[in-house]
């Protein structure tokens, strides 16, 4: 007996299909080539789609780029729904200075979980390390959906918790402080593990971070 065919996915699935495909070739070959170095020609080859699908779908190669950029900013990492949480929560609740502290610990603590431990994420990193340290169109996308939501909820903790107001910069520059402790062990990773003989981030080592980080706040605080 003949089986049925499968009904085949319509047009409209099979472009989301190739546009997923394409964002994510060129979350790969862009975080380790650059924009500039990166070929449209390899990214399309990776996706395994027509390269005239890249300007069918993006208009560019730099339109490639930015929805790229997009693409990571709105990756709803547990890290970005705790700021959300916290943002509603400065908003409409009076916290203590022991409130603010944990808040501002559980933003952190996330924040570390999600960047040290994201081992299948390399490529996202390389990309948002390349923007940071040499802007483009992209940079601002990076910055305000996702350093900046991160940022945001930081700096107003700090301000409650050495009683200054949020734009005073030394907030902003504590924020930068505490974060930055904790995006190193991703921008200087090789140089990490080669002092501590680590050749991944285990739950132990991770906890280990967490642990020193909670140690740093408590001091700062």
């Amino acid at each position: 007996m003949v089986q049925p065919k499968s009904p085949q996915p319509n047009v409209q699935q099979r472009g989301e299909d190739a546009r997923h495909r394409l964002i994510e070739a060129g979350i790969e070959v862009f975080g380790i080539s650059g924009f500039e170095a990166a070929s449209t020609r390899h990214i399309a080859d990776k996706a395994g789609v027509n390269l005239a699908a890249i300007p069918y779908y993006f208009g560019s190669k730099e339109g490639l780029y930015r929805a790229v950029a997009e693409h990571i900013a709105s990756d709803d990492e547990p890290a970005a729904s705790t700021a959300r949480r916290i943002e509603v929560l400065l908003q409409d609740t009076q916290l203590s200075h022991e409130e603010a502290l944990e808040l501002l610990q559980e933003l952190l603590d996330t924040l570390a979980i999600t960047v040290i431990a994201s081992d299948g994420k390399d490529h996202y990193n390389r990309f948002i390390m390349r923007e940071f340290l040499d802007p483009s169109s992209a940079f601002d996308i990076l910055y305000e959906n996702f350093l900046q939501r991160i940022l945001r909820p930081c700096t107003i903790l700090i301000a409650q918790l050495t009683d200054k107001t949020a734009n005073d910069p030394e907030c902003a520059v504590r924020a930068f402080a505490l974060i930055g402790q904790i995006l190193v062990f991703r921008t200087a990773r090789a140089a990490v593990s080669k002092r501590l003989d680590w050749q991944d981030f285990t739950q132990e080592r991770v906890d280990l971070v967490r642990s020193v980080m909670r140690q740093h706040l408590e001091s700062y605080f």
